[in-house]
């Protein structure tokens, strides 16, 4: 149990430095469900888990500047997971999540820098359209990683 505490305060204090300047991820709200019943109410879903997270104060910010060439996009983003678990052995298991969530919005970020604009206000339309954008694409990167590290995992329409 102490290797366990351990671990996860090490993980506590990794992730709010680990994304760089793209991706800020503050200290995970964590808290334990009473029942299975409420898991599922509070996780919003059906099914057979002892856990889930979902992700709160979520925003995508991206400015535009000039490069000598093309209007760029500059984009950063901020989101803080919120854990709820049945037990305390599930905690390791959503850090992972939270990893590839991390990653994969590291990925968008950093692909939204790709794309020349030949006007400031067309780079900005677009910069508007990405951050309004920003949940659904969350929700679409939470499903991917469930699919990958659960393979019976069938997205609900909640």
């Amino acid at each position: 149990m102490r290797r366990l505490l351990l671990a996860i305060s090490i993980l506590l204090h990794c992730f709010p430095a680990h994304g760089g300047e793209r991706v800020s991820i503050p200290t995970p709200l964590v808290t334990l469900a009473p029942s299975d019943a409420r898991l599922h109410e509070w996780c919003a879903a059906e099914g057979k888990f002892d856990a889930c997270t979902r992700f709160v104060g979520f925003r995508l910010d991206a400015g535009c500047s000039y490069d000598g060439r093309a209007w760029r996009m500059a984009a950063s983003a901020t989101f803080r997971p919120y854990i709820v678990l049945r037990n305390m052995r599930s905690l390791p298991h959503e850090y992972l999540h939270i990893g590839d969530i991390r990653q994969a919005v590291e990925a968008l970020a950093a692909t939204l820098g790709t794309t020349g604009y030949a006007s400031e206000p067309q780079c900005r339309q677009q910069a508007l359209s990405e951050a309004a954008a920003f949940e659904s694409n969350l929700r679409q990167f939470a499903q991917q990683s469930n699919a990958a590290r659960h393979p019976d995992y069938v997205p609900t329409s909640r």
